[in-house]
């Protein structure tokens, strides 16, 4: 929440990043990359860019919730030029850029760090894990492998119960 709270004022569509990120599973890259044509009746359409494996992350109320949220500020942020489709924007109304976007998640985490709000900083990437971590499963990650997603994503210590 502490991330959220920061990015309200300067980086409104971090928090709606973040909540993509840990719906879908999706790479960051498939998040910035995003476009309207793949928002479905059904949910959201996407080829992964690594594997170009076909995914399609049914619609939830929170994932509607964060779509509509990205959209709000496509359209509050929009200049009357805008040609493209992506939705998720900047400011201004321009598509995410990975370098405008790791710059500014940096520079938040540092203030958030330093301040005390966060214990230790993470990655955007970090967020695939806690989707993994939070029940999500290896289709949803786009895997085809139960064991590496074990290894890899699922970072919550496993609860177990002693002899006695």
């Amino acid at each position: 929440m502490a991330m959220a709270e920061a990015c309200k004022d300067k980086a409104p569509y971090i928090p709606v990043l973040m909540d993509l990120a840990i719906l879908t599973g999706q790479r960051e890259r498939d998040l910035l990359n995003l476009t309207r044509q793949q928002l479905t009746d059904e949910g959201i359409l996407f080829r992964q860019s690594k594997t170009s494996k076909k995914l399609l992350v049914q619609w939830s109320p929170a994932l509607r919730t964060a779509i509509d949220i990205a959209l709000a500020q496509h359209e509050a942020g929009k200049k009357k030029t805008v040609t493209h489709t992506r939705v998720l924007v900047n400011t201004r109304g321009n598509p995410l850029t990975v370098s405008g976007l790791l710059s500014m998640w940096g520079k938040i985490q540092r203030e958030l760090h330093a301040g005390g709000k966060i214990s230790e900083r993470f990655t955007i990437h970090d967020l695939r894990a806690k989707a993994a971590s939070d029940g999500g499963t290896y289709q949803l990650l786009g895997h085809t492998s139960e064991k590496t997603f074990q290894r890899v994503y699922v970072r919550k210590p496993v609860p177990v119960k002693p002899t006695r």
